[in-house]
């Protein structure tokens, strides 16, 4: 089962607080009196801020099942595996890694984002990932069979691995790409071929829905190649030099 932590719910919070209060053995009735007030304020401040948030660590050995992220929730996974994992409001969601699994399967069934929330994915293996309102998808690394976008969805992509591809549904989401060498020519289309920006080609289906291209809803952000970079770097060493 996820960890599941809650800020505000121990005693150190509230042992500081009497600290705070209690340092000075003496002190007049006013000093007690504004003490007590100050550390009443901290108490109140700072157990409810704490309270506003969830936050889910998943690890080797666990598995979410089906888990819902409301309000500002957050979660972290570094291992392990679940079924369905949906986000709402503004939480957000940040896959490091997953138990290992087969490309095409994932460790991972789906993650849906839906409101304002957002996913960050640099590992894993992952079978469906939908963005949904005004989600925000950044992926850069790991294994995904599927990155669907609908409504004013966004998705960051700068690395990772596309089993099936890419799909758009909606004329208002879009990805953004970021890499060099794209085939994006008078030709330009499905697979789409690049390479990242740490170097490593990347091969993409890009499938259609009805009346909607995904390659139209595709902002391409050229990076320098390595190589190209160091020379460039290289360059403005020598004419520093020179002046």
């Amino acid at each position: 089962m996820p960890d599941q932590k809650r800020g505000g719910q121990g005693t150190p919070l509230f042992n500081q607080i009497l600290g705070y209060l209690f340092k000075e053995k003496a002190m007049s009735v006013d000093l007690l009196k504004r003490k007590i007030s100050m550390g009443m304020m901290m108490l109140v401040i700072i157990s409810s801020s704490h309270a506003r948030a969830t936050d889910y660590l998943i690890e080797d050995g666990d598995n979410f099942g089906d888990l819902d992220l409301v309000n500002t929730d957050t979660l972290l996974m570094t291992g392990g595996e679940g079924h369905l994992l949906s986000l709402y409001a503004q939480s957000t969601a940040t896959i490091e890694n997953t138990k290992p699994a087969l490309p095409e399967t994932g460790s991972i069934w789906g993650i849906v984002g839906y409101d304002s929330s957002t996913i960050n994915v640099s590992g894993g293996f992952i079978n469906t990932i939908d963005g949904c309102n005004s989600s925000k998808i950044t992926v850069s690394g790991g294994s995904v069979v599927w990155l669907i976008l609908t409504d004013e969805s966004t998705a960051h992509v700068s690395g990772g691995q596309f089993v099936d591809g890419f799909r758009v549904d909606d004329i208002d989401a879009e990805i953004h790409l970021y890499g060099y060498n794209f085939n994006i020519g008078p030709n330009h289309g499905s697979p789409l071929t690049g390479f990242w920006p740490d170097d490593t080609p990347f091969n993409i289906y890009l499938s259609n829905a009805p009346e909607i291209k995904t390659i139209d809803h595709i902002t391409f952000h050229v990076i320098p190649e390595p190589s190209s970079f160091l020379l460039l770097c290289l360059g403005s060493c020598i004419l520093k030099k020179k002046k």
